[in-house]
């Protein structure tokens, strides 16, 4: 059995150690919406950190993203403030979150 999680091409198995956890794919744990593979995809994610506790990896503006799709669904009335909130805590218990904070050329 391959340790990783199943990418979008069927059959293409991710077994890194490390993850960089994008945006958009942690607020997919919070709300459904999107495309359902764009969903399977991100409880996949979910799951294979929950399993393996592989460092996980954040750009630094990555805070501020989630803030902001956090306070636009609230607003909207799609999610309770408290869930929002307590689920993003769950976050930072489900994994160990850095922040990458070196300067954006340093990436390139």
């Amino acid at each position: 059995m391959s340790v990783g999680f199943e990418v979008k091409e069927p059959g293409k198995i991710y077994s890194q150690v490390g993850v960089v956890l994008d945006n958009s794919v942690a607020m997919r744990w919070l709300v459904a919406s999107g495309k359902k593979v764009d969903q399977r995809y991100a409880l996949s994610v979910r799951d294979f950190i929950q399993e393996e506790r592989p460092r996980v990896m954040v750009p630094y503006l990555w805070t501020y993203e989630a803030a902001n799709v956090v306070a636009y669904y609230v607003r909207q009335g799609e999610l309770e403030y408290s869930v929002a909130i307590n689920t993003l805590l769950a976050l930072h218990d489900l994994c160990s979150i850095a922040i990458d904070r070196r300067n954006t050329h340093s990436a390139f």
